[in-house]
């Protein structure tokens, strides 16, 4: 891919589907990262050519405990400096409220 001068954008995605905590999503994201960007080094892939497009971590849409905005900050930022490898140049956003939940901004 990058060989043609094609960017691949990674997009980890963790299923937000049942009842499971913050701290479940953490640790499965975790786990899921870590093999991505495993299996992208094995097929040669350079970090420094890639855009991450990652997920906010936030416990399953069926959990009755609710995540404030600062607690998924503050876990999305855990997963972002645990997982992603330093040569990576780019992490894209997918939308302006999980920017400001990332930078502690309260969107109403």
């Amino acid at each position: 891919m990058q060989d043609n001068g094609l960017v691949p954008i990674v997009e980890p995605e963790i299923l937000l589907d049942g009842s499971h905590s913050i701290n479940r999503t953490l640790e499965v994201a975790e786990k899921v990262w870590s093999k991505v960007f495993f299996f992208l080094a094995e097929n040669h892939v350079l970090f420094e050519g890639i855009l991450l497009k990652p997920s906010m971590v936030t416990p399953g849409a069926e959990c009755p405990e609710r995540a404030t905005p600062e607690q998924v900050a503050e876990y999305t930022l855990t997963l972002l400096k645990r997982r992603v490898p330093p040569a990576v140049p780019g992490i894209m956003v997918n939308s302006l409220t999980n920017l400001c939940i990332i930078e502690g901004i309260v969107v109403s």
